[in-house]
């Protein structure tokens, strides 16, 4: 295969292309470098993901390489990379092809196992990585990427993500990183510190203002996730005057995590491009089994605070797609749509995956999620990891009778349903997917809210006046699935159950 080949000339200065081919080049000692650059567009995809690139040393002290493609038209076979030194640790061999591990939906995964550094250590420090997809006869498709990935040890203290914003209010930065780890008090506080890009072969880790930053941890026993986060002002004080904490397009991020007993479990230094804060906050995306044995998906889109920012204008989504890879239905690749649920103000969106056998709990996968306005047009979208959860037979919580009604002289229906058990003030809010079974009129739309209109002391009762059907003639006398999930004040899914009624006049 044809190797990307760094010139000492190429180090040293930008190249001109030329319409036959363009050779990737660095510059040496620009200190507000962007951290990732596109070289080449060569017109065909086999776009290498941003932020998907990981070096992670072994047990057997080797280090892992790996880098994720996007490649819908399945062009891509492989990836060649070049390393560059860094404080004259020389990473060995510095060239080197990676093979193509698995697949992802559209994503492929590619994978090089025996790259070792020489003449120092290369953990915590960030190595530039230039990186071209090839196709099967070595022919570059798709862009070639230069862009900084850190090495890491193996001592269960993993970085996932590292990411700086400037916010919408344009008066601050906010800076998350998030860790997964293999014990719970692994991180319990962290410092971060923030220092020039030097250039592309030196780098320092200068520690004169740190930055104390909130830990948030989220996980299950035997795998922790924990989220880190400053925000911090455009400047600070100085003898000397308002020094930027963070300056020109980039910036490199030293991050201090310490484990309950004040150990230091790493001391990391990112490069990190510098972000203008997204229009839209894509969080807490469920893929959980019903009793139905369909699957129910749910997240949330928020639009950015209108504040007078690049993003204030932003404004609720319409619905989402969502694609479920290959290698998790075993029965090919599936995109959904998740519609807006009503009364949220186009902030939470649901979806159902019919038609799979099987997804076993616990499978987790990564989905690109892209966001529509009412006109169809794409406003965003940002890759997921999701995690399958098991279907929750919620405890202590019953349904005790529940009604379906038409409305006097109107087109439309009433749903009433009255929970009991000990558990019912867990309840604050009753989400409902209504499916006909004897050729009733469908829901329009099938999945609604009922809110809560009365407690008692025995009891909760929850109601939506307003169901509608796409035949409202079409639904008194005809029996419906109803399936309930059950909502706390949280706005979290605390269990399911599936009943069954016939509609009344």
């Amino acid at each position: 295969m044809k190797l990307i080949k760094l010139t000492a000339l190429a180090l040293l200065t930008l190249f001109v292309s030329c319409e036959q081919e363009i050779t990737p080049s660095i510059e040496h000692t620009e200190a507000n470098l962007t951290t990732s650059t596109t070289v080449q567009n060569r017109g065909v995809t086999g776009t290498i993901i941003r932020n998907r690139t990981k070096l992670k040393q072994r047990k057997n002290s080797r280090y892992r390489s790996t880098i994720v493609v996007n490649d819908p038209t399945n062009n891509v076979a492989a990836v060649e990379v070049q390393m560059l030194p860094m404080n004259h640790v020389y990473p060995s061999p510095a060239t080197y092809t990676m093979e193509h591990t698995g697949n992802e939906g559209e994503n492929k995964k590619f994978k090089f196992n025996t790259l070792h550094f020489e003449n120092g250590e290369a953990n915590g420090w960030p190595f530039k990585q230039v990186a071209t997809a090839v196709d099967a006869n070595g022919e570059p498709v798709g862009d070639t990427l230069e862009q900084w990935v850190t090495a890491q040890d193996n001592d269960g203290v993993d970085n996932t993500s590292v990411s700086v914003k400037r916010a919408a209010n344009q008066e601050e930065f906010i800076i998350q990183a998030t860790y997964v780890t293999e014990n719970e008090g692994d991180i319990t506080s962290a410092r971060f510190f923030f220092n020039e890009i030097e250039g592309v072969e030196y780098s320092i880790k200068e520690k004169t203002t740190p930055v104390e930053a909130s830990v948030t941890t989220n996980g299950e026993t035997g795998t922790t996730e924990v989220t880190l986060e400053v925000r911090v002002t455009i400047s600070y004080e100085t003898a000397n005057g308002q020094k930027p904490f963070v300056d020109g397009q980039a910036v490199g991020v030293n991050i201090e995590v310490r484990n309950a007993a004040g150990e230091v479990m790493d001391d990391d230094l990112f490069n990190v491009d510098i972000e203008d804060e997204e229009a839209y906050t894509f969080k807490n995306f469920k893929h959980k089994t019903t009793p139905t044995k369909v699957f129910r998906i749910r997240g949330q889109v928020l639009p950015a605070p209108t504040s007078g920012a690049p993003t204030a204008n932003a404004g609720p989504a319409n619905n989402l797609t969502m694609t479920i890879p290959e290698n998790v239905t075993n029965q090919g690749a599936y995109t959904i749509v998740l519609n807006a649920k009503d009364g949220t103000d186009g902030t939470v969106f649901v979806g159902r995956l019919k038609g799979v056998e099987e997804i076993p709990a616990g499978t987790t996968y990564t989905s690109l999620v892209k966001a529509f306005d009412e006109n169809g047009k794409e406003v965003a979208s940002k890759e997921i990891t999701i995690t399958v959860e098991a279907f929750q037979q919620p405890e202590g919580i019953e349904i005790q009778n529940h009604r379906l009604k038409r409305n006097e002289g109107e087109d439309t229906y009433t749903l009433r349903t009255r929970i009991i058990g000990e558990n019912r003030a867990d309840v604050a809010m009753v989400d409902v997917f209504l499916t006909p079974l004897d050729g009733g009129a469908e829901a329009d739309p099938e999945e609604f809210d009922s809110y809560l209109v009365n407690t008692t002391e025995y009891n909760k009762t929850f109601k939506n006046k307003t169901v509608e059907f796409d035949d409202p003639d079409g639904v008194v006398g005809m029996q419906y699935s109803v399936e309930y999930a059950l909502i706390n004040a949280a706005g979290d899914d605390i269990g399911y159950i599936e009943a069954y009624l016939y509609a009344v006049e």
